[in-house]
């Protein structure tokens, strides 16, 4: 909007150009103008595009993540919602069966939780489910870039075995 300010372009002006700018191209609106396309940003995939193909039309590589999930779909997806399984289990045992100092409950209290909620009637176990859930969701930062190193490995392993 700046550049557009300094350029002298009113808002009216702006849809006016943006109007002569813009023509069908592929089912979708695109403009035609570099000067101009930098101010509307990317077209929009086309109807019927997936993510990683609509970035490939923009002129962008899709990233890592998509493409290893079109490479290796059902393998990264099985190794992935198998990791994330084999950690929640044992963070919500530790917290249920009090091998660590507290667990959710006594983590609610003492933020001061009780303050506000009527903590009593919620159930300990949902409150320790949650409290693995986030705990859970925190490694995913060192789980994802191990898994996706072991997916292609995985996948190989997986072949050789039919």
């Amino acid at each position: 909007m700046l550049a557009m300010a300094r350029l002298g372009v009113r808002r009216v002006g702006q849809r006016a150009l943006a109007r002569v700018a813009c023509g069908p191209a592929h089912g979708s609106l695109q403009l035609r103008s570099r000067a101009v396309r930098g101010f509307a940003g990317p077209a929009p995939p086309r109807p019927g595009m997936d993510a990683a193909a609509g970035a490939k039309a923009a002129g962008k590589p899709p990233s890592a993540f998509w493409q290893m999930f079109r490479e290796y779909g059902s393998v990264f997806v099985t190794v992935w919602g198998a990791s994330w399984v084999v950690c929640f289990v044992p963070i919500y045992g530790a917290l249920h069966y009090r091998l660590v100092p507290y667990d959710g409950m006594d983590a609610l209290y003492q933020l001061g939780a009780h303050n506000f909620f009527d903590l009593t009637k919620w159930s300990p176990q949902v409150v320790n489910a949650a409290v693995a859930f986030e705990c859970n969701e925190f490694l995913d930062l060192l789980r994802l870039p191990v898994i996706i190193a072991a997916t292609p490995k995985i996948a190989r392993w997986l072949r050789g075995a039919r």
